[in-house]
């Protein structure tokens, strides 16, 4: 809606509301959403907890960064990448039993443990990320202790909240390194 109370009647003009970045973040995880492409009902709602959990991770990340004063638009885009590599794994798993292939929940839980950081890091870099983009998706992965770089303690700050270590020292010394630690009122529900 528009100031005035009407609605925005063309793309274009609602693009113009709410910002490019913004509108490219939401076509990206669009095209991110997997799950209506995927008829096994198991890979199905793996695809969707993985999206969702992303979601989460970019929501947090942006909010984190826009508090410590960035715009939070490359955070939220690395939350959305997160989980690339379980979702093209969840795809090829579909492939496998469109074939006509018999899949295990254990194999299945085997091929996304084994392929997901393989094929993450294939489609970043087939996609050609930049460096600092595939560096903010890593830093949610895997989180350094020594790392002081503010924009990898958000992500790594962000993941730990949505997994459910809101509480613990980790979580809040990374948030004392942002020097945000007071201003970190409004969580949201991690699960």
């Amino acid at each position: 809606l528009r100031r005035s109370g009407q609605s925005v009647l063309s793309v274009k003009d609602a693009i113009t509301k709410i910002g490019v970045p913004m509108a490219l973040n939401q076509a990206l995880a669009l095209s991110l959403d997997i799950a209506g492409q995927l008829p096994d009902q198991r890979l199905k709602a793996l695809a969707q907890e993985y999206q969702a959990w992303a979601e989460k991770v970019a929501l947090e990340a942006q909010r984190l960064a826009m508090l410590s004063g960035s715009s939070g638009e490359l955070h939220f885009t690395a939350g959305l990448l997160s989980r690339v590599g379980e979702l093209v794994a969840l795809k090829v798993i579909q492939q496998h039993v469109d074939a006509g292939a018999d899949v295990s929940d254990a194999e299945i839980d085997q091929a996304i443990g084994g392929w997901a950081q393989k094929l993450g890091n294939s489609m970043k870099i087939q996609w050609r990320l930049p460096l600092e983009l595939r560096g903010l998706v890593g830093a949610i992965h895997l989180r350094r202790r020594d790392s002081v770089t503010p924009d990898h303690l958000i992500m790594g700050a962000a993941a730990m909240l949505v997994n459910g270590m809101g509480e613990d020292e980790e979580y809040h010394r990374l948030l004392r390194l942002l020097g945000i630690a007071d201003q970190n009122e409004e969580q949201p529900d991690a699960e």
